[in-house]
């Protein structure tokens, strides 16, 4: 993992770099985030709108070689979250992915024990994430960090594509 990254929690200007990352990797979810309800643009802002909601940016202080000028370059990874999701004890893990060319690099672990102990401090109890049932590199690193399914709804994504929501227990 390169030394020059930093992780900050998102602002209101940080909107457009934020949906410029989403489309980067709109392609590893199902169904695509661009064409849910809303769109990508619609659910940044929401999140960024409320006090409860927001985005961890990995970033690095340089420009990553062979970005688009349409792309700021600087966001490596994100991971967007909701504290008291469905109850005051509660956080639920809205996104989670990094940059194609800096995966397999301890990145997303990073992020992941980030937030949580940042959710501990909030005195959140539980955690959760979904994904699809045909997500294998996912449900492998939920399991990995701890996570179980908490519950499934059946075909939800298409026949024989079921939601799946993990739960973790904080200590």
């Amino acid at each position: 993992m390169e030394s020059d990254l930093t992780i900050r929690e998102a602002n209101l200007n940080d909107c457009h770099p934020i949906c410029k990352f989403i489309e980067l990797v709109d392609g590893d979810f199902f169904p695509l985030l661009s064409v849910r309800p809303g769109g990508i643009v619609d659910r940044v802002e929401r999140s960024l709108a409320k006090s409860e909601s927001n985005y961890l940016i990995v970033e690095t202080g340089a420009p990553i070689p062979n970005t688009s000028n349409d792309d700021d370059g600087l966001i490596l990874a994100l991971l967007g979250y909701k504290i008291y999701w469905e109850g005051i004890h509660n956080a639920y893990i809205s996104f989670i992915a990094v940059r194609p060319d800096h995966r397999n690099m301890g990145i997303s672990s990073m992020l992941m024990r980030m937030i949580e102990d940042r959710m501990r401090l909030e005195n959140i109890r539980h955690m959760y994430i979904c994904t699809w049932s045909t997500n294998k590199p996912a449900v492998r690193f939920y399991e990995k960090f701890g996570y179980n399914v908490h519950h499934v709804i059946k075909d939800a994504r298409g026949v024989g594509i079921d939601t799946v929501f993990y739960r973790k227990d904080l200590k």
